[in-house]
């Protein structure tokens, strides 16, 4: 919750908006404790304590899950358009020490916070691709036999699959070929394997870094793109970015 918060606190000092003019509180979030007091608690339920510690009494809180970043924003879009929802903070909070990485290939999801504050926009468009048949997705055996707070609530078990990033970016390509952007208003995330500046694969949190970088220096629209490894998909939505005057993303 403190990083969170910190991310929040940027977020809504950067845009010039206050946490009681915000409308809507969406969370993310894959960490099955770590986020309440009671570690008895399993659910990823981040975006109520949240709402009270950053005293945004007026926002409606809901969360999203393992939803992919893409989808997520592209889901609370159409939210905010049907609901006449202005102000929207799009959270995700994770500590992973509440899974096991996967035995074979190591594979974790980590550790991390981020803040998107957004407003609606109804020139928005959403599209969803499969990267192909062939290839296991990511799934979470629980933990039948938890006795105290330190047991694994989990293990993920998504084997090393030699071809599954290509495939991903080959499925990038093909889902921006409607859209026809320009590969530098391209961004995708990194699950597998790193790029140059991104000395780690971040995973869930990759976008919105990509998304901080472009605040400096973009305004045009660009195409955001997100790997679901739940359901082999890569999912990709429209934004407009704000840049340094805040108008909305």
């Amino acid at each position: 919750m403190d990083y969170l918060a910190t991310a929040v606190e940027r977020a809504l000092e950067r845009a010039k908006c206050s946490a009681a003019e915000l409308d809507l509180i969406v969370s993310l979030s894959w960490s099955p404790d770590h986020l309440v007091a009671d570690t008895r608690i399993m659910g990823p339920r981040i975006g109520h304590p949240l709402q009270k510690k950053i005293g945004a009494s007026n926002a409606f809180v809901f969360d999203l899950m393992d939803a992919s970043l893409a989808k997520a924003l592209y889901v609370v879009n159409q939210f905010a358009i049907s609901q006449a929802v202005q102000r929207i903070l799009v959270v995700r909070a994770d500590i992973g020490q509440g899974l096991n990485s996967d035995p074979q290939s190591g594979f974790a999801i980590p550790d991390g916070a981020f803040a998107l504050l957004l407003e609606p926009d109804a020139q928005q468009q959403f599209s969803s691709i499969d990267i192909g048949a062939g290839f296991q997705p990511l799934r979470v055996d629980l933990n039948t036999q938890i006795f105290s707070a330190a047991d694994a609530k989990g293990t993920l078990c998504f084997p090393h699959q030699s071809e599954l990033d290509e495939a991903i970016c080959h499925a990038v390509e093909a889902l921006n070929k409607p859209f026809g952007f320009a590969l530098d208003n391209v961004l995708h995330e990194c699950w597998l394997s790193h790029e140059t500046g991104r000395p780690h694969c971040l995973g869930p949190f990759d976008l919105a870094f990509q998304l901080e970088m472009c605040m400096e220096f973009k305004c045009e629209p660009i195409l955001a793109t997100s790997f679901d490894p739940f359901n082999l998909r890569v999912e990709g939505v429209t934004l407009a970015i704000a840049g340094g005057s805040y108008d909305g993303c």
